[in-house]
């Protein structure tokens, strides 16, 4: 969030540079409609950049909220009694970049075999609802920040005699950052 920030405060800095540019150059008694044209092009994309860059800081402190107040017991994101009992261990993402045909999935490496690749999924911590889970282990393995878009059908299986449920949600990329995972 610090970087988002720091980026906002640059391209705004930029704005008010290249409005005072724009000005100054429009006053000057050797003004050219080139540089003029080209400032103008420029502040416009400074003002692009800095909106989407305050967007993004706005929605990361947004779900960091969400995920404090959850987490402090003020929220409650209430299972129903079928999960309580016999629901899954496990939650994760199918994380989806772009649009029509030019579609990625988020994939990382396995744990225990570097050679494949999986979808970022991780453990239910106690008191922890799967979304919760998804949204945490997809950041924190992939370092993208992402939203829920969808549920997605539970995926069971067996690894070491243990009994493994895993609930898949879509998801959509709202941002990067670092993970916790990550080196």
């Amino acid at each position: 969030m610090q970087r988002l920030e720091a980026d906002s405060k640059f391209f705004r800095s930029l704005v008010v540079v290249m409005v005072a540019t724009l000005f100054s150059s429009a006053w000057s008694p050797s003004r050219s409609p080139l540089l003029l044209a080209a400032v103008a092009g420029l502040l416009l994309l400074a003002l692009w950049r800095y909106m989407e860059q305050r967007w993004k800081a706005t929605n990361l402190a947004y779900w960091s909220v969400i995920t404090l107040t959850a987490r402090e017991g003020k929220l409650s994101l209430k299972r129903p009694d079928a999960e309580c009992s016999s629901g899954p261990t496990h939650a994760g993402g199918v994380v989806l970049r772009g649009h029509g045909s030019r579609r990625c999935v988020l994939l990382v490496e396995a744990s225990d075999d570097p050679r494949q690749w999986v979808l970022p999924k991780g453990h239910i911590e106690a008191r922890e609802h799967p979304r919760e889970t998804a949204v945490r282990e997809v950041h924190e393995e992939t370092g993208v920040w992402a939203c829920i878009t969808d549920d997605l059908r539970d995926v069971s299986y067996s690894l070491s005699g243990e009994a493994i449920t895993v609930r898949f949600y879509a998801m959509k990329m709202i941002g990067r950052g670092r993970g916790r995972d990550q080196k």
